[in-house]
């Protein structure tokens, strides 16, 4: 029984140590799906809380590996952590949609029944190392521990865990490199609120400065992982553009899976001003809608809004009663 509570711990421990490796690969993208699910989306705060969960799965693999004393509480932790995160599986699988559908590229790729199952026997493996150790406490406890073997432990996990941290810290806060494209910037000082969000915006494209905080657009969100559907939609974009006089200006703002916008003008090839926005920013603007949708937009501030499509008729009318209602 003895070896296989260890064994189930050391199995439990190397999952936990795994998983946290392969989400600091690129810790940025796992951010973003923290923000797609939308457990926060307050961009600082959802790295935050990316370097926060890497660094649990850490400490708890690391933990249950140099520890015998913690091992029991390190598992029912381990217990706890895993039902929590089924429970926001089944969330964002139920209410977020959340599937590798391929829209979102490299940003966002699982499957929530595997995941879901995985989760489930790692919950089974720790439970019976959890049972081991309460059938023979006694047993496991360790023999003889010097203070100079514990001390030379703790420094080993205290000193992994804050060079980790702080690689993960310095490795969030970089973005990635745009040198090649157009980057929408945030506005000094421009106005926060939810009523004119699109005011902390402004677009700098082949010689345009386009600012959303002052005039009528149609704010487009886009993504490049979708050729079919940006194909279609891109082509209405241009039309409408260019045969209707009516109507207000275009703009997108494009979720990238390169961090370019070459690709997407070169592959789509768009007559209208585009913005690259970072992923985060990207869901924190469009909260839970997801991408292809449309923002009217007057003055930074919201007039309506479409998901997946919107009527030509639909958008001059609100405009010509929001004139009305103005004047």
């Amino acid at each position: 029984m003895k070896k296989l509570t260890v064994g189930c711990v050391y199995f439990t421990a190397i999952m936990f140590l795994l998983s946290a490796f392969a989400k600091c690969v690129d810790i940025r993208s796992f951010a973003v799906l923290i923000s797609y699910i939308g457990i926060i989306r307050i961009p600082p705060l959802v790295l935050t809380l990316a370097v926060l969960i890497v660094t649990m799965e850490l400490t708890l693999g690391l933990t249950m590996i140099l520890s015998r004393a913690l091992r029991p509480l390190c598992l029912k932790v381990t217990l706890a952590v895993l039902a929590g995160f089924s429970g926001i599986l089944v969330y964002a699988w139920l209410f977020r949609n959340l599937e590798d559908c391929g829209c979102f590229g490299s940003f966002i790729k699982m499957s929530p029944l595997v995941s879901l199952l995985k989760n489930a026997v790692l919950m089974g493996i720790a439970g019976v190392g959890l049972y081991g150790y309460s059938k023979d406490a006694a047993g496991m406890r360790p023999i003889s521990a010097h203070r100079g073997q514990q001390r030379l432990k703790a420094l080993v996990l205290v000193g992994s865990l804050s060079l980790f941290a702080g690689g993960l810290t310095y490795s969030a806060s970089k973005n990635p490199d745009q040198s090649d494209c157009v980057v929408v910037k945030k506005k000094t000082g421009a106005a926060q609120n939810s009523d004119r969000k699109f005011a902390a915006f402004q677009i700098q494209d082949q010689g345009k400065n386009i600012d959303l905080g002052q005039g009528t657009y149609l704010v487009a969100f886009l993504t490049d992982s979708c050729p079919r559907t940006q194909t279609v939609i891109v082509s209405r974009l241009n039309a409408l553009s260019e045969n209707n006089p009516n109507f207000p200006p275009v703009v997108a703002l494009v979720l990238s899976e390169s961090g370019s916008l070459k690709p997407f003008r070169e592959q789509f090839q768009p007559n209208f001003p585009l913005g690259l926005l970072e992923p985060l920013q990207f869901f924190d603007v469009i909260g839970n809608t997801l991408p292809p949708c449309f923002y009217l937009v007057r003055d930074g501030k919201v007039i309506a809004w479409w998901d997946r499509a919107f009527a030509e008729d639909d958008v001059i009318k609100i405009l010509e009663q929001s004139k009305k209602t103005s004047e």
